[in-house]
């Protein structure tokens, strides 16, 4: 018999600022693994990265994700199945707090405030 639910594994590292929680491609869903890193830890977040796997997802509910998650983190780097178009979306959201991710693309510091 096949389970239902999805599974997903993700990273997370306890820092001062708060949580880093790295995900792979998010499948039961970016907000349900950031909410659950959060229980478990017993910490705030403060910046998740990695596939939302928001690419085929509609832009009225990337919007609603990202307006959400904007409450559970103060950074995001979305990234591999998000999508151009939800990253668009997570950047207009995040404004200053969104970080450009790619491949081969260099690194940019954040600074914690």
């Amino acid at each position: 018999m096949i389970e239902e639910q999805t599974y997903e594994t993700c990273a997370h590292c306890s820092t001062s600022r708060g949580l880093i929680v790295v995900t792979g491609c998010a499948h039961p869903g970016i907000l349900e693994l950031v909410k659950r890193a959060k229980e478990l830890m017993k910490q705030d977040v403060w910046f998740v990265i990695g596939g939302f796997h928001l690419v085929s997802t509609d832009t009225t509910r990337v919007k609603a994700i990202a307006q959400e998650l904007r409450k559970l983190t103060k950074y995001v780097g979305p990234c591999h199945c998000t999508g151009e178009k939800a990253q668009g979306i997570f950047k207009n959201v995040f404004k200053q707090h969104y970080v450009e991710i790619a491949a081969g693309g260099g690194t940019r510091s954040v600074k914690a405030y």
